[in-house]
């Protein structure tokens, strides 16, 4: 799928972060997207004109980071051959977690002896904030407010000094949720604390938490704080897929960047982004509307969806659909998610 946008969520470039490296822990499986995660990694699937995986790489690039290290294992391959093609200005090191043992374990085998500053990004999560926040001598972790923090690492701060950090606390002392985005100026420091995990086996919920290691260095003096971020996208869900859709597309130019092909015959309602080679016949299509490269709509009412390459779909009703690459639909109104190579067509065909 072709890169169809750049980034609307504009970051400064801060000259402290160029000689920075990233990591983005992209191994997941992403159980929660299935059917559309069966034939490709979840930081694979589309959103506002571009892969997830694509929005954030372009974000930290604008911030002046050009070494990004990810960790790879579901469909891997294809992760690699995305990042390569589309940013042949950044330089990538992949790394394969063969055993998935948690996000800590991840981000220990990421790090390499010459890292210094590390900011570590998780590979299906978006933001809005400075990045330039995320340098100095301290560490730095990304929060948000939430209603529910059980289901988050949790944060205990006081003058925005962290002094206490849990994985999924059952009775939340906070309602300051982790949301996936920490700044190391001492990698070193990470590495050990998560070699120091492994050696004990200190596991939550069978796996090697980053939390749990954050905690260890906290509980060892080093200062952590809170950086409250403006905005965060989780796209590891439908519903909050098609959310962060109409959120980054919002802003968006109206109708002068669609083909006049594409706008004839039609009813366009930005903002939408429209892939190249797609064929639209007699439709109305938007508000907030994803549609991939090649695809053909007949007759058809699309809004709130996302449609990735290739589909064909003709006399339907979407809101709220997610259809992976090369799914046909035809003739029944439906709230949908298929996977790639689906076909779905009404009784009397």
């Amino acid at each position: 799928m072709p890169d169809m946008t750049p980034s609307n969520r504009h970051w400064a470039d801060h000259r402290a972060m160029s000689s920075m490296r990233a990591i983005i822990p992209a191994a997941g499986v992403g159980t929660r997207m299935r059917p559309l995660t069966h034939s490709r990694p979840k930081v694979l699937l589309p959103v506002a004109g571009r892969p997830i995986l694509g929005h954030l790489i372009s974000d930290l690039a604008a911030a002046g980071i050009h070494e990004i290290t990810l960790v790879v294992g579901h469909y891997g391959e294809m992760v690699e051959q995305y990042c390569r093609r589309s940013f042949p200005e950044v330089r990538f090191r992949f790394v394969w977690q063969h055993e998935r043992l948690g996000l800590g374990h991840a981000i220990g085998e990421a790090i390499s002896p010459d890292d210094e500053g590390l900011l570590v990004v998780l590979g299906d999560t978006l933001f809005s904030g400075d990045l330039g926040q995320f340098t100095g001598e301290e560490a730095a972790v990304g929060v948000v407010e939430v209603e529910d923090p059980r289901r988050f690492g949790v944060a205990v701060v006081e003058e925005d000094r962290i002094i206490h950090l849990e994985e999924k606390p059952q009775e939340p002392r906070s309602n300051l949720a982790l949301i996936g985005i920490y700044y190391f100026p001492d990698a070193a420091a990470v590495k050990g604390a998560v070699q120091r995990l492994v050696r004990e086996d200190r596991r939550t919920r069978g796996e090697y938490q980053i939390t749990d290691a954050m905690q260890l260095m906290i509980e060892e003096g080093l200062p952590f704080r809170a950086v409250k971020m403006d905005e965060w996208f989780d796209c590891g869900v439908p519903e909050m897929l098609i959310e962060t859709n109409r959120i980054l597309l919002e802003g968006r130019p109206g109708l002068q960047n669609i083909p006049e092909e594409v706008r004839n015959g039609n009813v366009i309602v930005p903002p939408v982004a429209i892939g190249p080679g797609v064929k639209i016949v007699r439709s109305i299509i938007g508000p907030n509307v994803h549609i991939g490269s090649g695809c053909t709509i007949e007759e058809s009412i699309i809004a709130e969806s996302i449609l990735d390459d290739e589909c064909a779909v003709e006399g339907v009703r979407l809101r709220g659909a997610v259809l992976g690459v090369a799914t046909t639909l035809r003739r029944e109104p439906v709230m949908v998610m298929l996977g790639d190579h689906n076909q779905v067509a009404s009784k009397s065909e």
